[in-house]
């Protein structure tokens, strides 16, 4: 009897524990690509940031400038990105676009540690500076950064928002894939679900049928509280690591730097 209650005490309680402390793993992996030396013998086009976000606290950043941009991107990343870093390949890809990224905390050259708390706060102040020195600028978010970016849209007023790979919310991921824990246990929210309801910008989303992270379901989800739905593409043969540069992904962002994006669906009429 007594080895039955301490099993049921450890289901109960040590198993959602033992998941708990790893949970940051799981959110948070802060990455850094050794190329700042590149972007520093190319300062005609890319000029690297230091933004004070809290006292003894600064975030990198960076501006790719082309010659006559068309528009501007702020960028957030995915969890095992680092932001600035990809500005170099996203330039590449984009070259037309003027690219605006800052770091996570403890990504890259970042200083702290990431939380959901510091990294969204963290988002407004890099809004708040690139609409400072720039107009006309949209969000781009990738995976984790889809929520960061539709939380400054949530409270900020962008030109558009483009979601890749994004998801309703983290817990919902979580109780998906670790269902014996308890929503109680389960320390971060990044509820995207929640911030999208409160944009009034055009929302572009675009994911995988072949995502092996966040199954079409969670973007289906994503899609019923989104008011301003200018476009919304499901592709196939792409994982969670691949969409953002796939070839498919590009034609439809060429479309969107190049147009004049509007709210072209009501996701209340969509089933």
């Amino acid at each position: 009897m007594v080895v039955w209650i301490i099993l049921g005490v450890f289901l109960l309680v040590g198993l959602p524990l033992l998941f708990y402390f790893p949970q940051r793993h799981y959110v948070f992996s802060p990455t850094y690509y050794p190329n700042r030396s590149w972007f520093r013998e190319h300062t005609d086009r890319y000029r690297l940031h230091r933004l004070q976000v809290a006292p003894a606290v600064e975030i990198e950043g960076i501006t790719y400038e082309p010659d006559q941009p068309v528009l501007t991107i702020l960028y957030f990343g995915g969890k095992e990105q680092d932001s600035v870093g990809l500005v170099q390949k996203l330039s590449s890809e984009y070259p037309q676009v003027r690219w605006v990224a800052f770091n996570y905390r403890g990504y890259g050259e970042s200083r702290g540690r990431p939380t959901e708390k510091n990294i969204l706060a963290d988002s407004l102040i890099a809004y708040g500076w690139t609409v400072r020195h720039y107009e006309n600028v949209g969000l781009l978010g990738y995976s984790l950064g889809s929520s960061v970016a539709s939380y400054v849209a949530s409270r900020r007023e962008p030109k558009w928002v483009i979601l890749v790979a994004p998801f309703d919310s983290v817990r919902a991921l979580v109780r998906e894939k670790a269902f014996f824990v308890p929503e109680l246990f389960i320390r971060y929210k990044f509820d995207t679900a929640d911030f999208v309801e409160k944009i009034t910008a055009p929302v572009f989303v675009y994911n995988s049928s072949d995502d092996e992270i966040v199954a079409p379901r969670h973007v289906a989800r994503l899609r019923r509280h989104i008011h301003c739905l200018a476009a919304m593409k499901e592709f196939s043969g792409y994982g969670h690591d691949t969409l953002l540069f796939s070839a498919s992904l590009k034609k439809e962002l060429e479309k969107i730097v190049q147009g004049t994006p509007q709210c072209n669906i009501n996701s209340e009429d969509l089933s």
